[in-house]
């Protein structure tokens, strides 16, 4: 019993691992390009995650030993029928996009990430969600507000006898607050603080079950926001994407239905 729990824990992040950095690195290829702080920071990440890998399959891995030794433990009640769940999550998050503002420009600006999502697994592990995120980060000219609604498909499932694991690809609605509207002097053209676009969102998350209706779990999320066309002004790069990307590290409360 150790031995199987052991070899799936360890396919299972194998296989997470492979993902995420597949991940990071066309999206390090994509909006990154030449920009060598940018590129450190993505090599910090990668040595953070493989850190917090070893430490959680060291977790895991006790874990099952734990429960496969003592019979007094209660066995958690995770139905084999579908699985209905709400999430309540906060955690840090950053802003790891150039953003310009009066006093210059910031990347990597640390906030706050706040949200719900409810959820639905099948039996085999597809599922669909609906998710809402707020993140509130400011800078010394504006509180940066950015929202995010949409629906979500979801993979994932049981691992081990109380630990669950789930990944999700959602496409919403998306916007950016940045506090009052603002007239240009030269053109008279008004420019509303709030913009709006597409959304996506990223998620990959592990669930710890504590009883048939309640359980925690942490997600890593990546929300961009797509805002199209830029303002004549924009002083970046032509080649740069307009839109807002941040990541997060959120820890929630799971309520299982």
């Amino acid at each position: 019993m150790i031995e199987k729990d052991i070899d799936s824990i360890d396919t299972f992040f194998t296989l997470f691992m492979q993902v995420f950095k597949n991940s990071l690195f066309i999206y390090e290829r994509t909006f990154t390009k030449n920009d060598s702080t940018m590129k450190k920071h993505f090599s910090n990440i990668n040595m953070l995650l493989l850190i917090i890998t070893g430490m959680m399959l060291m977790a895991l891995d006790a874990n099952a030993q734990t429960e496969n030794k003592t019979t007094s433990l209660p066995n958690p009640v995770v139905p084999k029928k579908g699985i209905h769940s709400l999430a309540v999550e906060v955690g840090p998050a950053w802003i790891t996009s150039k953003m310009y503002t009066p006093s210059g420009k910031y990347t990597w600006r640390t906030g706050m990430e706040l949200g719900g999502e409810y959820t639905y697994s099948s039996p085999k592990g597809w599922g669909i969600g609906f998710a809402y995120m707020h993140n509130k980060t400011s800078y010394p000219d504006a509180d940066i507000k950015l929202d995010y609604i949409g629906p979500s498909l979801i993979y994932g499932g049981e691992f081990s006898a109380r630990w669950r694991a789930k990944v999700s690809l959602g496409l919403g609605y998306a916007s950016i607050n940045d506090g009052d509207d603002v007239t240009d002097i030269f053109s008279s053209v008004k420019y509303h603080s709030t913009q709006e676009g597409l959304g996506t969102r990223f998620t990959a998350g592990i669930e710890y079950v504590i009883t048939e209706h309640f359980g925690i779990g942490a997600t890593l999320q990546n929300i961009t926001l797509y805002l199209g066309k830029r303002h004549y002004y924009y002083p970046g790069s032509k080649d740069d994407i307009n839109g807002v990307d941040r990541w997060s590290l959120n820890l929630g409360l799971h309520l299982y239905l």
